[in-house]
C-alpha cells in the first residue's frame, strides 16, 4: 500500500502441492471480514499476526486488533511495526526489512497524530518455517537510524539457502514445428486455449453492489472477481481475445498520453470465437466451451468470456503472454484456480476436426442479430478496435443529435446532451463524450448519483456507463430496448427521481439502490432512425473495451505536444531466429536458419528483413544480407540456406537479424552460436589441513575430452603431479608446514573452477603426535576456534555449554551472529562474549535451555547433551531421530531422553563410543574430543 510506503504483514504458502491438486483455496463467502484475501493459496499463513497490511497505523501492542487505530500509552514508536522485503537466508531463516511504530502515513492518521515518528527500516534474521509471535523474536543484524536499509540478501553460495548447487533449469521451448503441426519451424505465432469457460472462479467476493467501494470490501473489477452481472453457465456463448498495448513511455519531452480510455491501455480485438457446443459434454457434465485458438506470440493479451448478444460476462484483469511456436492451453478453465483442473486433451478442441482461427492475421468477430446462436464474420485484418471519435460519434450524430440536443434553445432528451462535442471539456474532451465517459467533476457535467457526495463509485463511470461492462450499462439497455445485466427492475430498489436521494424508498440506503431500465429502445424503432445490429455491436464494443477517445489530434491542434494517441503503433515486431544456440550447439553445426517475423499493429516492412554473419560463408563475405532474396510476409517465416555448412568445431559464429515494421520500430536479434567447452567438475571444492600439512587430491572431470590445466595460487601449496590434463584425471599438490599461531587459506585454479585449501594454526599443546592433532587443526583450519590463549588450544580441557554454542553454529556457517533484540536466557547477559551464539541455538532450536529460563552457560558438556545437539543442528528446527531398531551401546538403554540422538551419530560414524561397547553417556566432553566430533559431524 502506497501510504505504507510498501510494509505489511508477511505470509507463506507452500510453492507445490500434489499433482493435480488445486493451489488455490475457493473465494470465501460473502459474509467474511474485508480483509479476507480472495483466491489465496492453500495452506497460506500468517506469520507476522500481531501486524497488519491495511492502510492503517500498526497495533500498538501485540494482541491489539488494528480497527479503529487508536492513540498508544506509550507513543507511536511502541507499536508494533510493519515489514517488507523478505529474501531467504540459511537455515530456514529469513532476512527482512521491519521498522517500528505506525508504518503508515495516510493523511487521516497523520492528522489524528497517530503516524509519527515515521519509518525506520533496518534488517533482522527470522524463522522462514515458524510463526513470529512478537518483534522481539527478530534477531537484528543492522538498523542505522541515519538510513533506512533495504532489500537484504545473503551472501552465502546457493546451496546453503536451497540445499542445491543451482536453480532449476527450465527446458528450452523448441520453436522447430514439433510441437504442433500447426505451428511451423520458427513461426512468430503461438496457440492459445482452454478446456471450459464454464469451470471458473470469477464470482465477485462481497457481491456486485451498483454502488461498490473498495473501502467497504468490494473487490469485484477492482482486486478479483470480474462479473458483469447476474448470469448462469447457460449464458455462456463465445470468448474475445484483446491485444493490450502498453502506455507509450518516450521519456521527455512529448511523455503525455494523447488518448482516454477506462483502461488506459490501446485495446484491440484479436478476435470473437464461439465456445458453446450444444450436445457435446466435457469430462466435468458441463456443455463443452473449450477453445483453442493462434494469436501473436511477444503480445500482451487478454480475454473476455461473451455472452449471446456480445457483451462481456466476465473479464480477465491481467496480461497474458505466450512466446513464439508455444502451445499454452493448461489453465484448466476460466480463472479456476481452486476447482481440479479439466483436461484440455480430453474436450472439443483437441480433436482434429476442431478448427483453429488465425487471430494474428484474421479477426473473427461475433454477428449478433438478435438470434440464439449468432454465427461470425471474420473481418480480413489483424485486429479490430472502436473509438469513439471514428466509430461512435458519426453513431451518436445520424441517429441520436435530432432529439438528444441543446441547439438552437433545445431540451435534449432525457436530459442528455448527445450534440455538445463542439465544446470542450478541460480544453480537450469532447463534451457529450465527458457526459458518457467521464467521471464528474466541477467541469465535466454529468449527471450526479445519489451518493453523499454525488459522485459515481468505481467501476460505474457515470450514469451511463460502467467501466468495461456493456451489460451493465445504461447507455447498451438503452440501445438494445431491454435490460441486460441479468437482473429485473425489483431485484434493487432506485431513486424515483434520477440523482436525488431524497426519493430513495424509505428505510433504504443508497448503497444497496442501482438504476432501473425505463422507456423504450433508443432511437425508438417507429422514428426511421432504428440502429443497424452492427451500430449497437460497435456501442457494445467499444463500452467492453473501455470507452476509448483519441486526443493526440485534439492536444496537438490547440498548440499542444505531439503525444502517442490511440491508433499509434507502439510495440516493436516479433521477430523470431532458428536454430536456438543450444539446438546448434548440440547439432556442432548449422546449415540453415529460419526468420519468422510478425506486426500486429502497421505490419512488418519485408524490405527491412537483414541476416547477416560476422564470418564469410562459402562464397559471400562477412557482414553480406544472407535474407536480401526473400519475401517474408506478416506473420510468416522464410528459410535461409547456407552455401556451406557452419562448422562450430572450428570457431563461434555471430549471426544479427533485424526487421521494421511500417511504423519504423525496429527488432533485433544479435545471437553468438558456439559449441561450449563443457565445465570442469571437480570431486570436491575444498579440503582442511593441520598445520603440519600434508598432502591431497583432486579428482577432475572433463567432459567431451576437453583440456584443462590446474595452478597454485601460493607458494605453501605445490601441485606435485597433473598439472594439465585432457578429460578426467587428477590433481596432486602437497601443503607445506604452517608455523604461525594463525589458520590460512589458499587455492588451486583446476579448468577455470576454484580448489580452496585451508590450514589452521600450529598450537603449543598439541604436538603431531596427539590424538586429536588432524582433527583440532582442521577445526582451527576453517576458522572455528583461535585456540584458548596464548598459542594453546587446551586440548583436554572440559568444553562449556557456552564454548559448544560458538564451535556449532560456526560450523554451520555463521561466524557473527547478530545481537538478538532482547535478553532470551536469564544467565546469558548482553555482557556474555557468547551471547549472541547462545541465542542462535535457541532460534535454531538446537537448544531449550536447562530450565528455568535459564541456559547454564558455565556448565560443562556431557556426551549424551552433546549429541543432541549435533543431531539437531543436522537437521531443520523441529527434527526427531527415528527410534533405533536395536540397542548399540550397552549403557545407553532405550530409557535415556538421549537415545536416538546417540544411535544417528553413531550410524553416521560421528563417534565409535568410549570402548568396551559402551558411550559414556554421562561424561564430560573434553575440547580434543569436541573436535573430532565436529570434523567428522559437519565435514570439514
Amino acid at each position: 500500500n502506497l501510504n505504507n510506503n510498501g510494509f505489511g504483514e508477511l505470509y507463506r504458502f507452500p510453492v507445490a502441492l500434489a499433482p493435480g491438486e488445486p493451489l488455490f483455496q475457493p473465494i470465501p463467502p460473502d459474509t467474511e471480514h474485508p480483509s479476507e484475501i480472495p483466491m489465496q493459496r492453500v495452506g497460506y499463513t500468517r506469520i507476522t499476526p500481531f501486524t497488519t497490511a491495511e492502510d492503517v497505523p500498526a497495533p500498538c501492542r501485540v494482541g491489539d486488533l488494528p480497527f479503529p487505530p487508536v492513540a498508544c500509552q506509550g507513543g507511536n514508536n511502541t507499536r508494533v511495526g510493519k515489514f517488507t522485503h523478505p529474501t531467504a537466508a540459511p537455515a530456514s531463516e529469513m532476512l527482512v526489512v521491519y521498522t517500528r511504530g505506525s508504518a503508515n502515513h495516510n493523511g487521516i492518521f497523520v492528522g489524528q497524530g497517530l503516524a509519527a515518528p515515521y519509518y525506520d527500516g533496518g534488517i533482522y534474521r527470522m524463522r522462514g518455517d515458524a510463526i513470529l509471535n512478537t518483534p522481539n523474536e527478530l534477531a537484528l543484524v543492522k538498523n542505522d537510524p541515519s538510513y533506512n536499509e533495504q532489500w537484504p540478501r545473503a551472501v552465502v553460495p546457493y546451496q546453503r539457502i536451497y540445499g542445491a548447487g543451482t536453480p532449476a533449469a527450465l527446458p528450452e521451448l523448441r520453436n522447430d514445428g514439433s510441437l504442433d503441426a500447426r505451428l511451423a519451424g520458427g513461426t512468430p505465432l503461438a496457440l492459445i486455449g482452454t478446456s471450459s469457460l464454464i469451470s471458473r472462479d470469477t464470482r465477485p467476493f462481497r457481491g456486485d453492489r451498483f454502488y461498490p467501494h473498495e473501502n467497504f470490501g468490494d473487490r469485484n473489477w477492482v482486486r478479483q472477481g470480474a462479473d458483469a452481472g447476474v448470469y448462469s453457465d447457460a449464458d455462456i456463448y463465445a470468448i474475445r481475445i484483446l491485444a493490450l498495448q502498453p502506455i507509450t513511455d518516450r521519456t521527455y519531452p512529448n511523455n503525455g498520453r494523447g488518448f482516454d480510455s477506462h483502461f488506459s491501455e490501446r485495446v484491440r480485438i484479436l478476435g470473437e470465437i464461439p465456445v458453446r457446443k450444444e450436445g457435446v459434454i466435457d469430462a466435468q457434465g458441463n456443455i463443452d466451451t473449450s477453445f483453442l485458438a493462434k494469436v501473436p506470440a511477444d503480445l500482451p493479451f487478454t480475454f473476455q468470456t461473451l455472452d449471446r448478444d456480445g457483451l462481456v460476462l466476465n473479464s480477465a484483469q491481467t496480461w497474458h503472454h505466450v512466446s513464439p511456436g508455444e502451445k499454452r492451453y493448461d489453465c484448466g478453465g476460466c480463472h479456476a484456480h481452486s476447482r481440479p483442473a479439466l483436461d484440455f486433451h480430453t474436450t472439443a478442441a483437441n480433436s482434429s476436426s476442431y478448427f483453429v482461427h488465425d487471430l494474428a492475421r484474421t479477426t473473427p468477430l461475433l454477428d449478433v442479430n438478435g438470434t440464439p446462436a449468432p454465427g461470425v464474420n471474420v473481418v480480413p485484418s489483424n485486429s479490430v478496435t472502436v473509438e469513439y471519435l471514428r466509430d461512435i460519434r458519426p453513431i451518436l450524430q445520424s441517429r441520436c443529435a435530432s432529439c438528444h440536443t441543446s441547439r438552437n434553445n433545445q431540451t435534449p432528451a432525457a436530459g442528455l446532451d448527445l450534440d455538445a462535442d463542439d465544446r470542450l471539456v478541460d480544453g480537450i474532451y469532447p463534451a457529450t463524450y465527458s457526459i458518457l465517459a467521464r467521471s464528474r467533476s466541477g467541469t465535466n457535467p454529468t449527471p450526479r448519483a445519489i451518493t453523499p457526495g454525488g459522485d459515481w463509485y468505481w467501476p460505474q463511470v457515470t450514469r451511463y456507463i460502467r467501466a468495461g461492462q456493456a451489460r451493465q450499462s445504461l447507455l447498451a439497455w438503452k440501445v438494445f430496448g431491454r435490460r441486460l445485466d441479468g437482473r429485473t427492475n425489483a431485484t434493487r430498489p432506485t431513486e424515483s427521481v434520477p440523482g436525488n436521494p431524497a426519493t430513495i424508498p424509505p428505510n433504504v440506503s443508497y448503497e444497496n439502490c442501482d438504476l432501473d431500465y425505463t422507456g423504450q429502445q433508443m432511437p425508438p424503432p417507429a422514428s426511421g432512425l432504428q440502429l443497424t445490429w452492427d451500430e449497437r455491436m460497435k456501442i457494445a464494443r467499444w463500452i467492453d473495451l473501455g470507452a476509448p477517445i483519441e486526443l493526440a489530434n485534439i492536444i496537438r491542434d490547440r498548440g499542444g505536444e505531439i503525444y502517442a494517441g490511440f491508433f499509434e503503433d507502439d510495440l516493436r515486431p516479433t521477430l523470431t531466429l532458428v536454430p536456438s544456440v543450444s539446438q546448434a550447439a548440440a547439432a556442432g553445426a548449422i546449415s540453415r536458419f529460419v526468420l519468422g517475423a510478425y506486426d500486429l499493429e502497421s505490419g512488418i516492412n519485408p524490405a527491412t528483413l537483414t541476416l547477416t554473419l560476422d564470418r564469410a560463408v562459402g562464397p559471400i563475405p562477412a557482414g553480406s544480407n544472407l535474407a536480401s532474396s526473400l519475401a517474408i510476409t506478416n506473420g510468416g517465416t522464410v528459410i535461409v540456406s547456407l552455401p556451406e555448412t557452419i562448422n562450430l568445431a572450428s570457431g563461434s559464429v555471430t549471426a544479427t537479424l533485424r526487421i521494421q515494421d511500417q511504423a519504423g520500430h525496429v527488432s533485433r536479434i544479435v545471437r553468438t552460436y558456439a559449441i561450449n567447452s563443457p565445465p570442469v567438475a571437480l570431486s570436491s571444492l575444498s579440503r582442511s589441513f593441520p598445520a603440519l600439512g600434508g598432502a591431497g587430491v583432486v579428482s577432475v572431470s572433463a567432459a567431451g575430452g576437453n583440456s584443462w590445466t590446474a595452478s597454485s595460487n601460493d607458494n605453501w601449496i605445490t601441485i606435485t603431479s597433473g598439472g594439465s590434463g585432457t578429460g578426467d584425471g587428477t590433481v596432486s599438490y602437497s601443503v607445506g608446514a604452517n608455523s604461525s599461531a594463525f589458520n590460512r587459506s589458499g587455492s588451486i585454479t583446476i579448468g577455470g573452477q576454484v580448489f580452496i585449501v585451508h590450514q589452521g594454526a600450529q598450537f603449543n599443546d598439541v604436538p603431531v603426535g596427539h590424538a586429536f592433532y588432524t582433527e583440532i587443526g582442521k577445526l582451527s583450519a576453517r576458522g572455528i576456534t583461535l585456540g584458548c590463549g596464548d598459542g594453546n588450544f587446551c586440548p583436554d580441557g572440559v568444553v562449556t555449554r557456552q564454548q559448544m554454542a560458538a564451535f556449532i553454529i560456526r560450523a554451520l556457517g555463521d561466524f557473527n551472529p547478530p545481537q538478538p533484540a532482547q535478553q532470551r536466557f536469564a544467565d546469558v547477559p548482553l555482557a556474555n562474549p557468547f551471547y549472541s551464539f547462545i541465542e542462535q541455538m535457541a532460534v535454531r532450536q538446537i537448544t531449550l535451555g536447562c530450565g528455568g529460563g535459564n541456559y547454564c552457560p558455565g556448565d560443562p558438556v556431557l556426551r549424551d547433551q552433546m549429541a543432541a545437539f549435533m543431531i539437531r543442528a543436522l537437521h531443520p528446527p523441529g527434527y526427531a531421530p527415528p527410534p533405533p531398531a536395536s540397542q548399540r551401546f550397552a549403557d545407553v538403554p532405550p530409557s535415556n531422553p538421549f537415545y536416538a540422538h546417540i544411535e544417528e551419530m553413531a550410524a553416521r560414524q560421528i563417534t565409535l563410543g568410549c570402548g568396551g561397547g559402551n558411550y559414556c553417556p554421562a561424561q564430560q566432553v573434553t575440547r580434543g574430543q569436541m573436535a573430532a566430533f565436529l570434523v567428522r559431524a559437519f565435514n570439514l
